[in-house]
């Protein structure tokens, strides 16, 4: 996702994998490296990593159905049951 013009093209998606820690030793030092250089892939990392925590915050405040756990738990159990007699 290119958030930014100014961002080199080639870099956009590094740099989100970047952040979801995606990225083998040698392209994340790369990576970091071509941000202390560039100020707008820099600029970019900075706004996905802003918009990525505000998303994290957002979703802390939000609260599932208290019978949701429940009903997952139920489902899983139901297809583990299955599986073991199909299989079995």
């Amino acid at each position: 996702m290119k958030l930014n013009p100014s961002c080199c093209p080639d870099l956009a998606e590094k740099i989100s994998a970047l952040i979801d820690d995606e990225l083998t030793s040698q392209v994340k030092e790369e990576v970091q490296k071509h941000l202390v250089a560039c100020a707008g892939c820099n600029e970019t990392y900075e706004i996905e990593i802003y918009i990525k925590n505000k998303v994290y915050q957002t979703n802390q405040s939000i609260k599932a159905p208290s019978q949701l756990l429940t009903l997952i738990q139920e489902e899983v159990l139901i297809i583990k049951y299955k599986d073991e007699t199909d299989n079995g």
